[in-house]
């Protein structure tokens, strides 16, 4: 179990430091330093954790089944050799991680920024002086580690700061992309935010300002006399019929001047048909035949009178 977390470290920690000088190796490619610089710490990064896991396999196989794989006497073939390569590779991972801190510092500083956005670029990168802490904390307790009567039980603290300065190390690895992805979703929180907090306090206004224009409407409207509804033309069929009995109760005197009311008596009056008629026509007098069918008619209509 110890042989396999000390080979799954090395190779953690030689893919963490290649991914860091990979990822420089795109941001500062114009610097033909930086360049060197970097392509120099993957040879020797690589070339050295495949040295380590070699050596590892070389002195722990084959597995003395008798004893325990990190025998606290030493009798074991990984117990004192494990101890001193484990010490070897993390003066290593100190030396390292110093290396790959000041690539991208010494460029930055270097760089024509302004102080404010440089200090912020650096403070970007500086945050793997937590990995170089780490692994000096990790340096530190293997070396106590060689001369302790129990280094299994010693063991505790220099894994739990090998597996931290890992993790600080993928941080580090992811941290110039999530910056970015960082930044953008803060503007966008805050600008929503900012949006939502308007919002609230036009809504709060408008409510506010409405409230005062009803009360000053209705005050307006109290101090003012309000019109007088019109009476209704007709209420009911009852208020109706009511205005039509009163009219007919109390009808009024129409006086009609005719013809008639100038004449104060009536009398019959003497119509002969037949000398209207000659009077109206005279010529009818001289008109042969005519005479005697008049005078019979003129009697007939005197007799019907």
């Amino acid at each position: 179990l110890s042989l396999t977390a000390q080979i799954m470290y090395v190779v953690s920690a030689m893919w963490v430091k290649v991914t860091l000088l990979v990822l420089y190796l795109r941001i500062f490619r114009p610097s033909l330093r930086a360049n060197i610089m970097i392509w120099l710490g993957i040879g020797i990064c690589v070339l050295f954790y495949v040295i380590c896991v070699v050596t590892a396999l070389v002195n722990c196989l084959p597995i003395n089944k008798s004893l325990p794989i990190n025998d606290p006497t030493g009798s074991s073939a990984c117990g004192q050799p494990q101890l001193n390569l484990a010490l070897t590779q993390s003066v290593f991972s100190v030396i390292t991680d110093f290396y790959v801190l000041t690539i991208p510092m010494s460029l930055v500083l270097g760089l024509h920024l302004p102080f404010g956005r440089k200090i912020g670029v650096s403070a970007l990168f500086l945050t793997g002086l937590l990995a170089c802490a780490c692994s000096l904390g990790n340096a530190i307790f293997r070396w106590k580690q060689r001369s302790s009567p129990d280094y299994m039980w010693d063991s505790i603290p220099p894994y739990a700061l090998a597996f931290a300065e890992l993790n600080v190390g993928i941080i580090c690895a992811c941290l110039p992309v999530g910056f970015v992805l960082f930044k953008k979703f803060t503007a966008i929180l805050l600008e929503s935010v900012k949006q939502y907090l308007k919002s609230r306090r036009t809504r709060k206004r408008d409510a506010r300002q409405g409230s005062s224009d009803y009360s000053a409407a209705n005050d307006r409207v109290s101090g003012e006399s309000l019109p007088k509804i019109p009476g209704a033309i007709m209420n009911s069929l009852r208020s109706f019929i009511s205005r039509i009995s009163g009219r007919t109760r109390n009808p009024k005197t129409i006086t009609v001047v005719t013809e008639l009311s100038m004449y104060n008596e009536l009398v019959s009056i003497d119509v002969d048909y037949h000398a209207q008629l000659t009077r109206a026509i005279p010529h009818l007098e001289d008109r042969p035949g005519r005479s005697n069918h008049s005078v019979a008619v003129g009697s007939n209509k005197r007799g019907k009178v």
